[in-house]
């Protein structure tokens, strides 16, 4: 959604801007690559406009470039060259860190869980998901079930999976 479509919509529901007091809450589910650049548009181009709330809802409060973890186990790099802190990255946009338990479409909230101080409902007008996927460090299913270690995945023919799927 574009930023003027955004003000448009805050405008039709309240006839004016949308002050403070009745301000429209956007939240951003998700803070790996597409919840983070999402926040950081949003940071630049909305965040700034009053009667806005934006808020990032994340597992972690950091963001992880996970294409170099190898260069890290490696002892190339540095840990911190590829974790950035969402703070350090983020002034404008709200971070609430916990793990999403339910999207409730109906009643427009999201309930949160975080960490023993139970579960919060976050209300919001406007949503983004921002999910993902998950990083698979196996190469199928069957070399997963029950994979004991590589000498083993070499034994099953698993390292070849990609002449699997090209025939």
């Amino acid at each position: 959604m574009a930023s003027d479509e955004l003000e448009t919509s805050c405008k039709a529901e309240t006839g004016k801007s949308a002050a403070p007091a009745d301000s429209k809450r956007l939240r951003s589910l998700g803070g790996g690559f597409g919840g983070m650049y999402a926040a950081l548009w949003l940071e630049k181009v909305l965040a700034g406009r009053d009667g806005l709330e934006v808020t990032l809802i994340t597992r972690e409060n950091y963001l992880l470039f996970s294409p170099m973890l190898a260069e890290v186990a490696a002892d190339e790099l540095e840990q911190n060259t590829i974790v950035n802190p969402l703070r350090k990255r983020l002034r404008r946009v709200k971070s609430f860190v916990g793990t999403i338990e339910e999207i409730n479409l109906d009643v427009r909230h999201v309930l949160v869980s975080h960490g023993f101080d139970g579960q919060h409902e976050l209300p919001y007008d406007q949503l983004i998901l921002a999910l993902g996927s998950g990083t698979s460090f196996f190469w199928s299913s069957r070399c997963r079930d029950g994979m004991p270690g590589a000498q083993d995945a070499q034994r099953r023919g698993c390292h070849s999976q990609s002449a699997h799927h090209s025939s």
